[in-house]
């Protein structure tokens, strides 16, 4: 776990992000929120915080893990819409997490309106966040290959710029012992991070 935690402040000095969807913002929060999902037998909720950016522009950055697991596809859309719905409010959102969002099961994330999924839009590529291919902490698991995490931007004054996956290589000389017949590489994650540029529209 130390080594794992290293790896993954490694990648915090390197892209050196402004904002971290681990509770952790350079900039000063003006306003935390959490609301409780109304359908959730896990307990799930949606975190919110306001940033004030300057130049008289806040941002909304949230964070949330839908619920897991096929079975509970019509309560993770319902999460998905009861989100959205609860930051429409707010002229500029960035709403990022593991969604657990799976097309073939949830069909397409219910954006509407001014939404916009970053990678999707930037990229175009699968983008698979968790990926049981190309994790090879993961071998052994079931075959998995799902673009699980993701940034949903609502931005008025900003501009997306760009999206990257990081987090994506084996922590260089560590490794794991699976079921007692494995020995695996360790990635910071089992599943791949994301980092989201965005630039003002002024």
């Amino acid at each position: 776990m130390e080594e794992r935690m290293e790896a993954i402040g490694n990648l915090v000095n390197q892209y050196s992000p402004d904002i971290i969807f681990f509770q952790l913002s350079k900039l000063r929060v003006e306003n935390f929120m959490s609301k409780p999902f109304l359908k959730s037998s896990m307990g799930r909720e949606i975190c919110a915080a306001e940033i004030d950016v300057g130049s008289n522009k806040t941002l909304v950055v949230a964070t949330s893990h839908l619920e897991s697991l096929p079975p509970n596809s019509e309560k993770r859309v319902f999460q998905a819409k009861e989100a959205l719905r609860f930051l429409e409010q707010f002229p500029n959102v960035i709403f990022g997490g593991d969604m657990n969002w799976d097309e073939y099961t949830d069909d397409d994330f219910p954006l509407g309106g001014d939404w916009t999924d970053a990678w999707a839009k930037l990229k175009g590529e699968p983008g698979w966040t968790y990926d049981t291919k190309s994790n090879t902490m993961l071998k052994g698991n079931r075959p998995l290959q799902k673009r699980l995490d993701r940034f949903i931007c609502k931005l008025e004054d900003f501009r997306m710029m760009n999206v990257e996956m990081i987090g994506n290589e084996a922590i260089p000389d560590l490794s794991y012992r699976k079921n007692q017949k494995m020995v695996l590489p360790v990635f910071p994650s089992d599943h791949y991070g994301l980092i989201l540029t965005i630039s003002s529209n002024v």
